[in-house]
């Protein structure tokens, strides 16, 4: 089972001094049942605690943690969105668009139009406007 405190809440100081790196740590040797539980219920912790699991996200296994990073940008709060966004833009294109792929599913002319993406930014466009349907 995995123990969601590895994310602390109660200092921002601490937290981008030295919190993060260990939460990175933590997060980066789930094994794969604790990552799915961690998918499961990032969206009922509080605001702060998604922000920071979004600014820890995208340096470990890339497939999964893009994944996650995707979902928190279909459905978090703007905050998180935006969180989401900001480490997104700083990934790999083939990495995101890659995962997109994967998250849209099967509508042809959506995956059409991830696959010419020319950039990050035009496939999340993309999937705010799938989001919006």
């Amino acid at each position: 089972m995995v123990d969601l405190t590895f994310i602390y809440e109660d200092s921002t100081d601490y937290w981008y001094d030295e919190g993060y790196r260990l939460a990175q740590n933590v997060l980066h040797n789930l094994s794969a049942s604790q990552w799915d539980e961690l998918c499961a219920a990032w969206a009922s912790q509080s605001l702060e605690w998604q922000d920071r699991l979004a600014y820890i996200l995208g340096d470990g296994p890339a497939s999964r943690e893009v994944d996650l990073l995707i979902d928190m940008y279909l459905i978090g709060q703007a905050d998180v969105v935006l969180r989401a966004a900001e480490i997104l833009r700083g990934l790999a294109l083939e990495h995101v668009r890659t995962a997109a792929v994967r998250r849209i599913g099967d509508p042809e002319d959506v995956l059409s139009a991830a696959r010419r993406a020319g950039s990050v930014n035009e496939l999340l466009e993309l999937l705010v406007s799938i989001r919006h349907r």
